[in-house]
């Protein structure tokens, strides 16, 4: 997770530049140019499709499901916002972006909190997987009792 968030961090230490490269993003929202479609297929969704695998991973998942890409979006949506409502952030506790420093600590805290949000997504899982265990288990023994039909 450390990598994913330090591609949003890294840009956020050159100040006014990436102020200026987000409002560009604005305006290709408000006013398409077809660049926008193009950011999404060649940046954003190989770094999405990276951390979907990585998470089936850590969930112990063949496959995503929609909860996997709800999770991938949920840990994104930490980095996303501190690009985009960086003016808000800026408003609302002024100290948190000040300085280098401060994005370092950023990037431990976002670790920290998609880490949390993680194991959410596991025990959320395992906790729901196991009536359904105990239910086959209940089964399984009535096959396997003595007098079970066979």
């Amino acid at each position: 997770m450390c990598g994913l968030y330090l591609g949003f961090l890294e840009p956020l230490k050159q100040g006014e530049r990436t102020s200026l490269c987000m409002k560009l993003h604005m305006r290709e929202l408000l006013e398409p140019t077809g660049l926008w479609e193009e950011e999404i297929q060649r940046g954003i969704k190989p770094i999405h499709n990276a951390l979907v695998q990585v998470l089936c991973r850590h969930l112990g998942l063949k496959h995503a499901d929609d909860e996997v890409q709800r999770l991938a979006i949920c840990v994104s949506a930490l980095g996303v916002h501190l690009q985009v409502g960086r003016d808000v952030t800026d408003a609302l506790a002024p100290t948190l972006n000040r300085g280098v420093a401060a994005f370092d600590l950023w990037l431990e805290r976002l670790v920290m909190f998609a880490e949390a949000m993680l194991g959410a997504e596991l025990a959320r899982r395992l906790a729901t997987a196991a009536p359904r265990s105990r239910t086959a288990s209940r089964k399984a023994i009535r096959k396997t009792a003595p007098g079970a039909a066979r």
